[in-house]
């Protein structure tokens, strides 16, 4: 008989917060801002990635943003950058890295998603990295294209608690199932999550795999999202770059499934942690309609600018 799943979302609280759990992790290989060589991230662009400083949401964890356009950034509904906070890039991947701080404005819903689109008034720093969504609209994992592929996932600090900006940790995985809007059960290797409700959003999921697995595919730096790295973006490598694909969601722990031996009778079954994400894909329209709200930013002082605003000012001195 199979059992209803409730599901987690990745809402931090004062004893859940934790990190992404990563496999074989090292500062050299898996922290944003090391310092040192080796990281899975490079050559691609982190700059796009910010999270609050604030201590309103940090007293839990720093909440994430990633840049889309002049003013305007993705994150999660169900935790995001709060109105009045301030939102911290780093333009590399060194802890000497320039700083850029921006108070949040406001933001606005994507309906029927998890996904918020978040903005400020003031232009973000040019310099900064602006991330492309994918558009590929899906009912299946295969209809999405990403089945096999590497996806980067982001999150905080290993077992560091409620991170700082330069906790920024990443780990890599596969998709592996597809949780269709108003269905309430996805697959697992040779079996089914059963859920208490059905999905509202289209989900990507990724399976904590161990070695050994048979049915999927285990990286060197697996990686597993946890609470508190909601909002956070997942990224595939498209042509060169890193798209955004995914919206850290939920977690739920141990699922069942046939990881290990797809040929024994009877078939063995294992459990595995899971991680979800909201698609981005499927909801296209509905992501440019909700942009289309974001209030046009006021643009950024440039040095030119400085210039003529200092000889109006000598002028009208020396007058």
């Amino acid at each position: 008989m199979m059992m209803t799943i409730p599901l987690f979302a990745l809402l931090s609280a004062p004893m859940l917060v934790s990190g992404i759990a990563v496999d074989n992790y090292s500062d050299a290989a898996n922290l944003r801002f090391s310092g040192q060589s080796g990281f899975i991230g490079d050559p691609y662009d982190f700059s796009g990635i910010g999270r609050t400083t604030d201590t309103v949401t940090a007293s839990v964890n720093r909440t994430w943003a990633t840049l889309l356009g002049e003013n305007y950034f993705v994150s999660a509904v169900h935790h995001h950058p709060l109105t009045g906070e301030t939102i911290q890039f780093k333009d590399g991947n060194s802890t000497s890295s320039t700083n850029y701080d921006y108070i949040v404005k406001g933001g606005f819903a994507v309906p029927g998603t998890d996904i918020w689109i978040g903005y400020t008034d003031e232009a973000i720093n040019g310099s900064l990295k602006r991330h492309s969504l994918n558009t590929t609209p899906a009912n299946s994992l295969a209809d999405s294209g990403l089945a096999g592929q590497t996806l980067f996932m982001n999150g905080d600090r290993v077992a560091a608690g409620p991170g700082l900006v330069t906790d920024h940790v990443l780990g890599i995985n596969e998709a592996e199932s597809w949780w269709e809007s108003g269905q309430n059960a996805h697959a697992t290797p040779e079996w089914a999550a059963v859920f208490e409700s059905a999905a509202t959003f289209d989900q990507l999921i990724t399976f904590g795999n161990e070695p050994g697995d048979t049915s999927n595919n285990v990286a060197f730096h697996e990686g597993q999202v946890q609470k508190g790295d909601s909002g956070a973006p997942l990224f595939r490598v498209a042509s060169g770059d890193l798209e955004i694909v995914g919206i850290n969601w939920a977690v739920v722990p141990l699922l069942e499934g046939n990881f290990v031996d797809t040929s024994a009778t009877p078939e063995p079954l294992e459990e595995r942690n899971a991680s979800y994400y909201s698609y981005v894909g499927s909801y296209e329209s509905q992501i440019n309609s909700t942009i289309s709200n974001v209030p046009a930013a006021t643009p950024e002082p440039n040095s030119m600018g400085l210039i003529a605003l200092a000889s109006i000012f000598a002028y009208r001195r020396r007058r």
